[in-house]
């Protein structure tokens, strides 16, 4: 929990082929209900198709700062809370923003900490998602030939079942969840990183969701144990938030530092 006399503000870092309404908003209301100032922008990589081919994570990250700044000048200090491939822009949004740098440049505020969600971590700069993929798409996932530039990613209906696998619902809340699923960027996941996990050095840690049939659990205790996050576990799927709410806000409250 946060030990500082004021609590940072939070940032959500939505995942890919989602909007932050349905699925990110009842994550929000519950850190607001803390009493954290909590905020849930729009990456610009997902969305509608038109409006977000070729649109990379470096956009993402502006997206992310944009936010961020006004945190930082009023003096705030922020931690981001990222999910799925949103830990791909939330990192690279760290680069020279922690707290410790911006005050050695005499700035106020900064990101705090960083906490994965069943994210992606990429290892080293110079490597993609795609490479963390093992080279090759989920088949849930609808795609263009790899690396062809501007095409925008739609999902099969199996990945329903992939995405929300374990959240509990009335039909109708079901179908909300996957009616906010729309298309990606392709650009996004083949453009490869100038920061990494790796290089992030502000406080880190990882939710690891040990049922996940998106980002397979195995490959997010990789990631975790490789890259040097503080780990937690909890035995969900890719949306914990989602479908162990309070067991998922117990954990994050510990994260969150």
């Amino acid at each position: 929990m946060a030990t500082a006399q004021k609590k940072p503000a939070i940032i959500i870092v939505h995942g890919a082929w989602s909007m932050p309404d349905p699925s990110y908003t009842p994550l929000k209301r519950q850190l607001e209900g803390l009493g954290f100032e909590c905020y849930l922008p729009h990456l610009r990589t997902s969305g509608h198709e038109g409006d977000i081919r070729g649109q990379t994570w470096e956009a993402d990250v502006e997206v992310i700062l944009d936010t961020a700044r006004p945190l930082f000048d009023a003096g705030q200090e922020v931690v981001l809370v990222a999910h799925s491939y949103g830990g791909i822009p939330a990192g690279a949004a760290t680069k020279g923003n922690g707290v410790a740098e911006r005050a050695r440049d005499g700035k106020a505020g900064g990101f705090r900490g960083i906490i994965y969600v069943a994210a992606f971590a990429i290892p080293a700069a110079g490597m993609d998602l795609l490479a963390v993929f093992g080279g090759q798409w989920p088949l849930w996932a609808e795609f263009a030939p790899a690396y062809s530039k501007n095409h925008a990613i739609t999902l099969k209906e199996e990945a329903k079942h992939v995405l929300f696998s374990d959240v509990q619902g009335s039909p109708e809340e079901l179908a909300t969840y996957w009616k906010g699923v729309v298309t990606h960027s392709q650009d996004a996941f083949e453009v490869p990183v100038t920061f990494s996990a790796a290089d992030i050095t502000i406080p880190k840690s990882y939710l690891i969701c040990t049922q996940d049939q998106c980002v397979p659990g195995p490959l997010q205790e990789q990631l975790a144990e490789s890259l040097g996050f503080k780990v937690e576990r909890i035995d969900a799927g890719h949306f914990p938030f989602l479908s162990q709410p309070e067991k998922c806000l117990e954990i994050l409250k510990t994260m969150i530092v």
